[in-house]
């Protein structure tokens, strides 16, 4: 019971901690929702550097760490009572269209997938209580590493013996779990089900408070249970996958730099990054994901020459990847992918046979990814006709863009792997998938709005009354 208690603590902790942290950042009152989404994973990462490097420096690291997150969090709660005093309030909605029954039964459905899928979480940690395959033969033993070796955690963690291991692969998760043991003084599997389960429970929240920001509140909801209707998803949230916490701050930084305005949301901007660098350092995939996002956004500015919003991202970008950067080359052995790179690289790329391997993959996983069949695809094309006028915004460009890049660089990725291909691609490419669905289904909301008649209500995030635009993303 005790570590049960000490576990949600330090959980808490952690999310308090991102929640001032964003909340600092945030340029309005009254978007309760957006800032504790956001806050739930940017906490967990920033602590997690921050154990990590208390590992390295100390052969105790838990009263290092949380002197650190101390003092941090006085800072950050100081602060923010200083700048809340000023702060506009929350842009005002627009009036809403009448209740129906229709609004109703998205919205009770929602409730019921809510409570469904706290159930399935629970089945599904009582089953694995240390998680699938990558949670208890990766994840948990690097933070066991992390949690009982002391300074030399990490040094041991990349002997020869463990290459199997993959001791290049960032330690977001690992750390955070290693964190929370500190905190309760025992391996307790709680912790490890616990951290997970934060992940998914963020990003549901992140996806429908961030859909309901720039569209409206019905095709939120239906996000939302599209994302809880995988069964993948529930079942990945629970079992310490990373592929969930990567896919939250890739829609983090998506949803982020779709809020952030064209005037004044520098901060937003500045979480954007921030989340963008800790993608990097919770799976390599993620490092992909910051050169799509820096790419995208450059281009975006290059385009309207607003060369002013390039400093705050790059900013938290920096903040966040400086750290990975320093544990990839100063650290951590090579990756084994690159590591097996030779000259016949280039013959891979213009190899037919690697590229039909690929497609059949895709074709066979694609409809079925999150142990869906192609009925729910079918259903969302459907919702899609109608006109095409309004699509192309820059949001949904925006978003489109990122999630077709990371579809293209896992691609690529797969072209060039060094290992048996139908073997990578059999063990890979569903969670591959399943780290961009949560942008995927992001932007169908987005384009569900423009397609049908919810295109003509105004969204909070555009014109509302007595409010100045916000304009288009940045």
């Amino acid at each position: 019971m005790m570590s049960a208690v000490s576990s949600l603590f330090a959980v808490a902790f952690a999310w308090l901690i991102g929640a001032l942290l964003t909340g600092l950042l945030w340029p309005r009152r009254g978007e309760a929702a957006l800032v504790l989404s956001v806050g739930a994973g940017v906490g967990l990462g920033v602590t997690s550097l921050i154990f990590f490097f208390a590992s390295l420096v100390s052969a105790n690291p838990f009263p290092v760490a949380f002197a650190a997150e101390l003092l941090l969090s006085c800072s950050l709660l100081f602060l923010w009572l200083r700048k809340r005093r000023t702060l506009p309030p929350a842009l005002v909605a627009p009036a809403q269209p009448a209740r129906s029954w229709l609004g109703a039964l998205v919205r009770w459905t929602f409730v019921a997938a809510c409570a469904l899928a706290l159930f399935s979480t629970v089945a599904a940690w009582r089953v694995e209580p240390y998680g699938s395959w990558d949670g208890w033969a990766l994840w948990n033993m690097k933070a066991r590493f992390l949690y009982r070796g002391g300074s030399a955690g990490y040094s041991q963690m990349v002997q020869p013996p463990l290459t199997w291991t993959h001791p290049d692969y960032p330690l977001l998760v690992p750390a955070s779990v290693a964190r929370s043991w500190a905190y309760t003084g025992s391996d307790s599997p709680f912790a490890t089900g616990l951290v997970a389960t934060v992940f998914g429970v963020a990003t549901l929240g992140l996806l429908v408070a961030g859909v309901h920001r720039l569209r409206n509140r019905l095709i939120a909801l239906t996000g939302g249970l599209v994302l809880l209707g995988t069964p993948f998803f529930v079942r990945f949230s629970s079992n310490e996958h990373a592929d969930i916490p990567v896919g939250f701050f890739m829609l983090a930084a998506t949803v982020l730099l779709g809020i952030a305005r064209d005037e004044g949301d520098r901060g937003v901007l500045f979480l954007a990054g921030l989340a963008t660098g800790l993608a990097a350092w919770t799976k390599n995939e993620g490092l992909l994901f910051c050169v799509v996002l820096g790419l995208v956004f450059s281009t975006t500015q290059l385009v309207t020459k607003r060369w002013r919003n390039l400093p705050p991202l790059l900013g938290g970008l920096a903040l966040a990847l400086l750290p990975v950067l320093w544990f990839k080359f100063a650290l951590a052995p090579p990756n084994d992918i690159m590591a097996g790179q030779h000259a016949d690289g280039l013959a891979k790329l213009a190899d037919w046979s690697r590229h039909q391997i690929i497609l059949k993959a895709w074709w066979r996983d694609l409809p079925k990814f999150g142990e869906w069949y192609s009925l729910p695809f079918l259903v969302m094309l459907l919702h899609l006709l109608g006109p095409v006028r309004g699509w192309f915004d820059r949001r949904t460009v925006v978003t489109g863009a990122i999630l077709l890049l990371m579809l293209a660089g896992y691609y690529t990725v797969y072209l060039l792997s060094p290992y048996d291909l139908a073997w990578h691609l059999d063990s890979s490419l569903v969670r591959l998938l399943m780290q961009v669905w949560p942008v995927a289904v992001f932007l169908w909301c987005l384009l569900a709005v423009r397609a049908g008649p919810a295109a003509a209500q105004t969204s909070p995030a555009e014109s509302p009354a007595g409010s100045p635009p916000s304009g288009q993303s940045a």
